[in-house]
């Protein structure tokens, strides 16, 4: 068995490698590292916040009677991003996107509206014209979970 070296303060500790608390269950960590490797795949925004809440809802379904609370807490999704080689990343740049880009995401957007407009039965009186206000349509944050390196 090899040792490890930590310094703390003016003391030298050893602790054994492999040492310290077992993961509940390993699978988690594979099953979670793919989500958010098939979510980067198709160019989606991971936030520690996605990862959390997708470690929440996986934990029971992989859970195997362990019996034990899974909090998903912002310490384990530190040593969890540290562990897989995972860390926050920061847009640099935001280019224009070209007009024929952006035809789809318009006519989504009528057709959200006109569906809205039917379900709820919204009447003419209650819809008004917008004329030269801005509409964002893509209103993503700047931050994003990615490999490291």
């Amino acid at each position: 068995m090899s040792l490890t070296k930590t310094k703390k303060g003016n003391q030298s500790l050893k602790r054994l490698q492999g040492g310290g608390r077992k993961k509940l269950i390993p699978e988690l960590d594979e099953t979670l590292f793919e989500w958010i490797m098939v979510q980067r795949m198709k160019s989606l925004r991971v936030s520690r916040r996605s990862i959390r809440e997708e470690a929440k809802r996986l934990f029971p379904t992989l859970d195997t009677g362990t019996g034990t609370l899974f909090k998903a807490s912002v310490g384990w999704l530190n040593r969890f991003l540290k562990r897989q080689g995972l860390s926050l990343r920061r847009r640099t740049t935001v280019a224009q996107k070209d007009p024929a880009q952006l035809y789809s995401k318009i006519v989504s957007l009528v057709t959200f509206i006109g569906h809205i407009v039917q379900t709820k039965q919204v009447t003419p009186a209650c819809i008004i014209a917008m004329d030269e206000t801005s509409l964002w349509f893509d209103m993503l944050s700047n931050t994003t979970i990615a490999p490291t390196g």
